[in-house]
């Protein structure tokens, strides 16, 4: 089963993982994959660095430098406690 949404995603990820129903998606906003496994206390969140560069191009975004990933204050995944997340 398959469920396509085009707007409002953080409402439907926010009522898959308040009735723990597990997923994957592919989010467009940020440019993010985001997954959540039944059961677990976290979701996990990785950015499609190549989605932006394709959308904006190389220079559209300075980390894509090797001098300016060491400065950065993120990283290209995290996993946010479900608590935290809702």
């Amino acid at each position: 089963m398959e469920y396509f949404v085009t707007c409002n995603e953080e409402e439907v990820i926010e009522f898959l993982v308040k009735n723990n129903i597990p997923f994957k998606a592919s989010c467009h906003y940020n440019h993010e994959y985001i997954s959540y496994k039944k059961d677990s206390d976290y979701i996990f969140e990785a950015m499609n660095y190549g989605l932006i560069a394709n959308m904006y191009g190389e220079d559209h975004y300075k980390f894509f430098t090797e001098e300016d990933m060491k400065n950065l204050d993120f990283k290209p995944f995290r996993k946010i406690p479900k608590s935290d997340f809702l």
